[in-house]
């Protein structure tokens, strides 16, 4: 029964920017009351390009306690937040449509996967993805984790 009740609960698509934003900051503590949310208000999805974003910068951490700290860290949100994964079927299409050359390629893959997956929403600290018209455009709300809280 709470399964299909989980399964009602708005579908948002999580940047990266969620998940590494230090805690201490003004955004930081935006994002960790957003993530309080996730599981109970909305339903979290971590796309694959995502995933891979979020891997690549904690592997580039210098200090091996910082890595051993973010990578535990992923690992308690995925688990307890019953967050999903998705792995993007047809982006290229969505992708080629995007005509904002400010965004990174792995910025339009992840909107590219949020927009694929019918995602209600992309939660992310990027202010060139928050309030672009032409992305929303694509019929996905782009918003920052304060708008959510």
């Amino acid at each position: 029964r709470s399964r299909r009740r989980f399964e009602w609960l708005p579908l948002h698509h999580l940047d990266t920017s969620i998940i590494l934003e230090d805690p201490k900051s003004d955004d930081g503590r935006y994002c960790e009351r957003y993530l309080h949310l996730v599981g109970y208000k909305y339903r979290g999805v971590f796309s694959l390009p995502m995933l891979g974003e979020l891997f690549l910068k904690i592997m580039s951490l210098d200090n091996e306690e910082d890595k051993s700290v973010a990578l535990e860290f992923t690992k308690t949100i995925i688990q307890n937040k019953r967050i999903k994964f998705y792995t993007p079927k047809n982006i290229e299409d969505i992708i080629t449509r995007l005509e904002d050359k400010r965004l990174e390629h792995t910025d339009k893959s992840i909107f590219a996967c949020a927009v694929e997956d019918e995602a209600l929403t992309l939660v992310t600290l990027d202010r060139k993805l928050i309030g672009n018209n032409r992305l929303e455009a694509f019929g996905i709300k782009i918003k920052h984790p304060k708008e959510l809280v």
